[in-house]
C-alpha cells in the first residue's frame, strides 16, 4: 500500500507484483486523488478505481 499521492504507477512496481499481489495507491489527477487498485494477472496488468 502506498500512502502518498503519485502521478503514475512505476514500471518497477509492476515488475514486483506477484500473481496474487495488489498495489493500492492514490493517484493525483489535478486536485483530485482517486484510489487506484492494480493487480497482476500474467501477462496483463489491470487497474480499476474503487471510488464511484
Amino acid at each position: 500500500m502506498v500512502t502518498c499521492g503519485v502521478t503514475g504507477i512505476s514500471p518497477h512496481w509492476l515488475d514486483q507484483i506477484t500473481d496474487d499481489g495488489q498495489i493500492v495507491v492514490p493517484v493525483a489527477q489535478g486536485t483530485f486523488h482517486s484510489t487506484l487498485s492494480v493487480t497482476a494477472t500474467a501477462p496483463v496488468c489491470s487497474a480499476r478505481s474503487p471510488n464511484p
